[in-house]
């Protein structure tokens, strides 16, 4: 019994001091993490900083990636702990990862950003060199219309899922798949669809291995944004450049020098595709001609190939086209020599990255020795009659014409009553030019108007036989016999090399343009410019505009039939004509399906002012004073439809 009674008197002892135990426990309270910051910056060298933690539960805290160690990796709840995070040398791109303190029911996240000395990495530019990453490409097609076409470009990356492989589509001979940087399935995948094998060929089991998740691809072709909600490869239009570093075949040394075969026609078509052998080849002009870049079938005594883009000078196998065959001034039924590479899409031979070397039997030994119709190189008189003297004339509202274009000459005679004075309210003049003054090959410019395209006003210089002016407008060919001016479709671009009424370069107060952007009103080329990348440029009634990539992750693209496009971080550069400086620009711009998505402010590079926009009226206005303005699309896409300028 006394045991007994020992026994339990030590239990109520015990238990007094259990209870005494529970009753000092303290309250942590609410689950709680507090760091000291939630971002931590460091440069590219080996470097180390500290954060303090505050916890109401044991924490243990993890670095997302590799580059980055933190020490210690645990500890206690209420304990003032200091976090120590390390990184390593970053010899790459600009990078970000994280440090997770976590106590089970509450968690912070702590950035590390880290610079690299190649910056912050882009989404690429579509050439072979800097191909687009898969979220570049995307960017680049979602940016188009429903179901338009850019390109063609380069695109890098690794399978991550598969539609459709080459065997699986049989004769068809093409796969589906999807790409992303790093080969997991993510928000940054692309969509290649329908895309032919290496050689840009149709797969047979002989050519090589089919596709699997995991391979490393640069596809090469046409990006199109199918319905306007699916960035995508065009279907056919894409292929294989390479496959895990396997371009079909081991590259070849570059041809050199001298290494050209002139081949015909028959022979061209016969031989092996090639990336490096030289065709040179003589034939006619036909079939259906894209004029912006110079497709059109070429047609010898032993058949016909397809020419894909004719270039004014060379470029190299690979490059993008720059949209110089208009510079050419090149027409159907035009015999030319070119040189270019043996290619094929599909099962469709062609001459690819071709470019012009001359004309042949009779026309002119070089391009532009009449001229080409451009600004840098205006048509003579005597190119200007060449241009439309196949074109069709029907009736006076039934006739063809050019594209507005540049003549220059002299005046050798004036019509009767043809000077701007005699002319009175009309205000146009009409007179012939040729190339030296004299009544040899003239061209007749009829009814244009003044300089600035407007009507001649009492006190301003007329015209006289030897002036040398620059025309700019459009051309017919007046009842199948006279090569002239379309009435009131052309002016006087420049007088005795003024291009302002007064002469001098003197700017009337309140002098004004206005112009369309899109790619029928103007005559736009590949640019690149020294401080804000590559893009394009045109140049009308003496104002330059040019719009370039900057630091956008798109690639700026040509114009379209509606607008240009400057894309989120692009810029537009308008440069006023010698001796002008602006104080008022107007953009219209062009909405999305009636909304104005594409109608955004813009900040001011130079020039001393941003633009403000209206989304009502879908403007961007600047007002200022310069010589020259730069603005950049911060906040998004602006698609500017036409310009309108105003000058002190």
């Amino acid at each position: 019994m006394k045991i007994r009674n020992l026994i339990m008197s030590l239990l109520a002892v015990a238990a007094l001091a259990a209870t005494g135990c529970r009753e000092e426990e303290q309250d942590l309270g609410l689950p709680e993490v507090k760091v000291g910051t939630t971002q931590l910056s460091f440069d590219a060298g080996i470097g180390t900083n500290t954060v303090t933690v505050n916890t109401t539960r044991d924490w243990k805290a993890v670095a997302t990636v590799d580059w980055i160690d933190v020490s210690p990796k645990s500890g206690v709840g209420y304990e003032n702990a200091v976090l120590t995070i390390s990184v390593l040398e970053n010899e790459g791109y600009n990078r970000t990862g994280s440090v997770r303190v976590d106590i089970g029911y509450d968690y912070k996240t702590i950035l590390v950003h880290q610079d690299g000395p190649l910056g912050e990495k882009t989404e690429g530019t579509g050439t072979l060199e800097d191909p687009f990453t898969p979220a570049g490409a995307a960017a680049a097609a979602s940016a188009l219309a429903a179901d338009e076409e850019a390109g063609p470009y380069y695109i890098k990356g690794i399978i991550t899922t598969i539609s459709t492989t080459f065997e699986a589509s049989g004769t068809y001979g093409n796969a589906s798949f999807f790409i992303s940087e790093d080969g997991t399935e993510n928000t940054k995948s692309f969509q290649v669809y329908q895309t032919y094998y290496l050689g840009n060929k149709k797969w047979t089991s002989s050519l090589g291995p089919d596709v699997k998740v995991g391979d490393e691809v640069i596809i090469y072709g046409k990006l199109m944004n199918y319905r306007g909600n699916t960035p995508e490869t065009e279907a056919n239009k894409a292929y294989l450049y390479s496959l895990n570093g396997n371009t079909g075949g081991d590259t070849p040394e570059p041809p050199t020098p001298g290494d050209v075969k002139s081949v015909t026609v028959a022979e061209f078509n016969a031989a092996a595709e090639s990336q490096t052998q030289v065709y040179e080849l003589v034939g006619t002009i036909g079939g259906s001609i894209n004029t912006t870049y110079g497709n059109f079938d070429l047609t010898d005594a032993t058949g016909t190939v397809y020419v894909y883009g004719l270039t004014k000078t060379e470029l190299g196998y690979g490059t993008q086209n720059d949209k110089s065959y208009p510079d050419l001034g090149l027409k159907e039924g035009d015999k030319i020599k070119i040189r270019g590479y043996r290619g094929s899409f599909g099962d469709k031979i062609e001459v690819m990255y071709a470019w012009f070397i001359e004309k042949v039997d009779g026309g002119d030994p070089t391009p532009g020795g009449n001229g080409s119709g451009t600004q840098a190189d205006p048509y003579t008189p005597k190119g200007a009659i060449d241009a439309v003297k196949d074109l069709t004339w029907t009736s006076n509202t039934d006739y063809q014409s050019t594209e507005d274009v540049y003549v220059k000459g002299k005046i050798s005679r004036i019509a009767s009553g043809g000077t701007y004075t005699e002319g009175g309210t009309y205000g146009n003049a009409s007179f012939y030019i040729s190339a030296d003054g004299t009544e040899t090959d003239e061209f007749y410019a009829f009814r244009i108007l003044y300089l600035e395209n407007k009507k001649f006003e009492e006190g301003q210089t007329d015209i006289k036989v030897g002036d040398e002016v620059v025309i700019y407008g459009k051309l017919m060919n007046y009842k199948g016999n006279t090569p002239e001016t379309v009435s009131g479709k052309a002016y006087l671009y420049s007088l005795n090399g003024s291009t302002t009424p007064g002469g001098g370069g003197d700017t009337p107060t309140g002098s004004s343009v206005s112009f369309e952007t899109n790619a029928s009103a103007q005559t736009w080329s590949a640019e690149t410019d020294g401080t804000y990348g590559a893009g394009f440029s045109s140049t009308t009634q003496g104002v330059k505009v040019g719009y370039y990539k900057h630091t956008s992750t798109s690639t700026a693209v040509a114009p379209n039939d509606k607008h240009i496009r400057v894309y989120k971080n692009s810029v537009l550069s308008v440069t006023a004509p010698t001796g002008k400086k602006i104080k008022e620009m107007v953009l219209t711009t062009e909405p999305n399906a009636g909304t104005s998505k594409y109608c955004w402010d813009m900040a001011g590079l130079e020039g001393g002012a941003s633009a403000t926009a209206n989304e009502t009226a879908l403007t961007v206005t600047w007002s200022g004073s310069a010589e020259k303005i730069v603005l950049q699309a911060n906040n998004g896409q602006v698609r500017v439809k036409s310009i309108s300028l105003t000058f002190e």
